[in-house]
């Protein structure tokens, strides 16, 4: 179900990337094996390299496996800094601000910006796009049974998706009064991943 759900979405590096994570956690589930994430992602990385050597040098390959890698490597920590807010905006600051860290550079390197409205954007659109899956879902297990409660679902689905495209917009355009950067060296990346170590 989880590969025919990427295949549907596209067979996007993202996608799939997400799909054989699963994969190697439910293949651990059933050898008795504690899941474990960086390692489903450094094989998700392995076998895309494998199948395709080229890949590393696709901007979606780096965002992809560097979000993800970011999310394991820096959330925690950003979740004991925040220690005194209440556990869901925690859980939810230090999400939207660990997934920034590593593709930063990219972002500078690639599109010329910093998005620096991202951490906002994601605490409100996060929420909303799972709201939109779920609903998604029901739309199409309901409209399998009767079109008119398919159709149901789907009409609750449109205030979460003008919501996200109302605060993508506001993300979209605060990023265009930010000044564009140049592409950073080689020593300003290195300079970069050792104050992120620190």
């Amino acid at each position: 179900v989880v590969l025919l759900f990427a295949l549907v979405t596209g067979a996007s590096v993202t996608s799939l990337r997400a799909a054989f994570m699963v994969c190697i956690y439910l293949v651990a589930e059933l050898a008795d094996r504690e899941p474990d994430t960086p390692t489903a992602l450094s094989l998700a990385a392995i076998v895309f390299l494998a199948a395709n050597p080229d890949v590393l040098f696709h901007i979606s390959f780096q965002l992809s496996f560097a979000s993800v890698a970011s999310i394991l490597i820096f959330t925690p920590r950003l979740e004991e800094l925040l220690g005194p807010l209440p556990y869901p905006a925690r859980e939810a600051m230090a999400l939207s601000l660990g997934v920034q860290i590593l593709p930063i550079p990219l972002a500078a390197y690639y599109f010329h910006m910093v998005p620096v409205a991202g951490p906002l954007v994601n605490l409100i659109a996060v929420p909303l796009v799972t709201v939109v899956l779920w609903l998604s879902f029901l739309t199409v297990l309901a409209a399998g049974i009767s079109i008119h409660v398919g159709a149901i679902f789907g009409h609750a689905l449109l205030p979460a998706v003008f919501a996200i495209d109302l605060v993508s917009g506001w993300g979209a355009a605060a990023q265009r009064h930010m000044p564009s950067i140049t592409s950073p060296s080689l020593v300003a990346g290195l300079c970069y991943c050792a104050g992120v170590v620190l």
